[in-house]
């Protein structure tokens, strides 16, 4: 709608102003499904203009972040508008807060949005992806802000008919490459029994990345646990309790413009626990070997623990040397000189840091993970230890039906 119509109305208190004005009609029919592997989205791609067809090539699969995307239906220019702004504010918001922002959030955006307009939107999506944390979802967002979560999802002028192709083929334990096939059924049958749909299928698979494991190890109390709190979660413990055999956190980390799931492994750095922490270095693709640098017996254990390190993962592991705590400098009895030579001599990268004060904690990781990938780029391509997924989680295929 144009903004003179929109201001009649709203001064009409809500009544059509132009009796003789009626809404064009549009077709669509747009679907998404989940899988066990990761998410489907499927759109047609004609749009019209009541009985006149503007064009056989229309985008209707939209970029939200790196692993959040929509298939809307509904007025095209509308639609354009809306995900080009909430992508935007989807950027703004990861660059506030640090971290990968949650389907949940972006899809109180774009609820918040078309419910300020009271229906002056005239669209209708399907929000998929992957969070932060691995968990799928699919979310319906309609016109006047409601939202709907299901398995699967099929909207617009064709989407009875493809609803009900996925009412007859859907199932939980679904493949990734299963789910587009049902999704390109879907919305074929779509074009097959609703003028207003037609053209080609797009079909988007959304997938997790696969996982790529740090193992973070080092004598008890030198701040292990803290160190993976500040990274994750940009947290901080004063009172954080001893680890008990091995605990673990996940992040996507986004580096040189793809997404990787990396899982860090926090072992017990006490001796009752060895033998169990041992067991979860395997198939672990760098390592993180901490001391305390106001703790000389920690520091003089590292050699141990590298040694453990590369028995189990072999000498071209990547391990960076990390000294801890490093907001308590005036108490230091590890030089740095001192930690920089064992570094050499061992093959390690250094680098000191404070969980406590957040200062360096960003650019350990970076580099931990920049030397695991670099590391397994010059392994044996099936090797079991180099998993590293360095590839875009987001792939579009264009059926032709």
């Amino acid at each position: 709608m144009d903004g003179v119509y929109c201001n009649a109305r709203s001064a009409n208190g809500g009544q059509v102003a132009d009796h003789n004005k009626l809404a064009t009609k549009t077709g669509t029919t747009i679907c998404g499904l989940l899988t066990r592997e990761g998410v489907v989205l499927a759109a047609d791609c004609r749009a019209t203009a009541g009985s006149f067809i503007a064009t056989r090539n229309c985008l209707k699969l939209h970029r939200l972040s790196k692993s959040i995307w929509c298939a809307g239906a509904g007025v095209a220019a509308d639609l354009h508008h809306v995900t080009e702004n909430i992508a935007a504010n989807m950027q703004l918001l990861k660059a506030s807060l640090g971290a990968e922002i949650r389907i949940d959030a972006c899809v109180r955006m774009l609820s918040k949005v078309l419910r300020e307009h009271h229906g002056d939107i005239i669209v209708a999506l399907i929000v998929a992806g992957i969070n932060p944390d691995g968990t799928m979802d699919l979310v319906y967002v309609d016109a006047d802000g409601s939202t709907l979560r299901a398995d699967f999802l099929a909207m617009g002028s064709g989407g009875f008919f493809a609803r009900s192709m996925l009412e007859n083929g859907y199932r939980k334990d679904l493949t990734l490459q299963e789910g587009v096939e049902l999704a390109a059924d879907a919305i074929e049958a779509g074009i097959l029994n609703d003028l207003g749909s037609g053209s080609n299928v797009d079909v988007l698979s959304i997938r997790e990345p696969a996982d790529s494991r740090i193992i973070v190890v080092g004598d008890s109390a030198v701040g292990k646990s803290n160190l993976l709190l500040r990274y994750v979660k940009n947290g901080f413990h004063a009172d954080t309790r001893t680890t008990i055999g091995v605990e673990f956190a996940t992040k996507f980390v986004e580096l040189d413009g793809n997404l990787i799931k990396v899982q860090f492994w926090d072992t017990a750095g006490q001796e009752r626990y060895h033998s169990i922490t041992q067991i979860y270095y395997r198939n672990s693709s760098a390592a993180m070997v901490c001391y305390d640098i106001t703790s000389h017996a920690s520091f003089r254990n590292c050699k141990r623990w590298v040694d453990e390190v590369r028995a189990e993962l072999g000498t071209d592991m990547f391990i960076l040397l990390v000294g801890t705590k490093l907001d308590l400098d005036h108490r230091r009895q590890v030089s740095v000189v001192e930690a920089k030579n064992f570094a050499h001599d061992s093959k390690l990268a250094f680098i000191e840091l404070s969980a406590l004060e957040d200062k360096n904690v960003a650019s350990a990781f970076e580099t931990v993970i920049r030397g695991m990938h670099a590391n397994c780029t010059k392994c044996c391509s099936n090797s079991s230890q180099c998993r590293p997924s360095m590839e875009n989680v987001a792939k579009l295929h264009q059926v032709s039906r």
